[in-house]
């Protein structure tokens, strides 16, 4: 059975993850330090929306920072990745607040809750691995193109894509990334390569932009998954508290369904998806063991 007390362990260490997350990208709350992997500035807002009320200081400054950083978020993209789950009632309230503040439409807002920005969230001038993604889109924009090239840097020089390797991460459709693929061809910084019926593309000129965008984050797997990952762990575990053995077991088998792609891009060699499905305490131990690889040596509050 899922503990109280692991339950409660996991909640604390997302929360600290999302805060220290967020404070690189300039929101008060906690004193900045390092932090080791490219933040995905989209998957944290909406695990914070998802967090709900499990830190309101947290979500209230994360509202501050998105409220007057709205160019640097990117609302179609958090449309496509909510299709990845179900994010619910904290969600539509997180989205409804920023909808009524921003007087922008936000995907699944709802009903909005008493809000006042503080004013003190400041948009972040670090210069290190962590607010990579937050350099691509000062340079080319919440847009398709900018997660293209921000997740061509994280991975492999050698490695080449098509459209289809890069709409999962990236979140937006396989015609969007082909369209970004394509003009960042004919800018000059892809090449492409006829493969069949489809073209594989690659950085043309990655020496020149890891000098303009550097530097890269020591951990490079995704934020998106283990953003992805940690909430729907933390939600399925307190939504099967007090529920049967039966119960909590098919929720398990659940995940490691829904969540197989995840896990293995997260930690390819992880005992967690093997052929018996893993119990939820083990989904607790695992998540607790993955926030202290992508989150690194945590802020101390202020």
């Amino acid at each position: 059975m899922s503990s109280s007390s692991e339950l409660e362990q996991l909640r604390a260490r997302v929360v600290d993850y999302a805060w220290s997350a967020w404070s690189c990208l300039g929101v008060a709350g906690w004193s900045a330090s390092p932090f080791p992997a490219c933040i995905d500035i989209d998957a944290l807002v909406l695990l914070t929306g998802r967090l709900g009320d499990a830190d309101a200081r947290l979500r209230d400054e994360s509202l501050d920072w998105c409220a007057a950083n709205i160019a640097f978020v990117s609302r179609s993209r958090i449309e496509h990745l909510r299709k990845d789950g179900v994010t619910g009632k904290a969600w539509e309230a997180y989205a409804g607040t920023l909808q009524r503040a921003t007087k922008q439409r936000w995907p699944g807002a709802g009903e909005p809750f008493e809000w006042r920005a503080s004013g003190k969230s400041r948009l972040a001038q670090r210069n290190d691995g962590a607010t990579l993604g937050l350099r691509c889109r000062a340079l080319f924009g919440a847009t398709a193109r900018s997660e293209v090239l921000r997740i061509m840097l994280l991975e492999d020089e050698a490695r080449v894509f098509d459209a289809r390797d890069l709409a999962a991460e990236a979140a937006y459709t396989k015609r969007s990334i082909s369209d970004a693929l394509a003009s960042l061809a004919t800018a000059g910084v892809m090449r492409s390569t006829a493969f069949g019926n489809s073209l594989r593309y690659q950085l043309a000129r990655r020496t020149e932009l890891e000098a303009l965008l550097a530097p890269l984050p020591s951990v490079r797997t995704s934020q998106r998954a283990l953003c992805r990952v940690m909430a729907t762990v933390l939600e399925t575990c307190e939504a099967t508290l007090s529920a049967s053995s039966r119960v909590r077991q098919v929720e398990s088998a659940r995940l490691a369904r829904t969540l197989a792609a995840e896990v293995h891009s997260l930690s390819p060699r992880s005992s967690l998806l093997s052929s018996q499905p893993p119990t939820l305490d083990e989904w607790l131990a695992w998540g607790l063991e993955q926030c202290a690889v992508h989150s690194g040596s945590l802020a101390q509050r202020e």
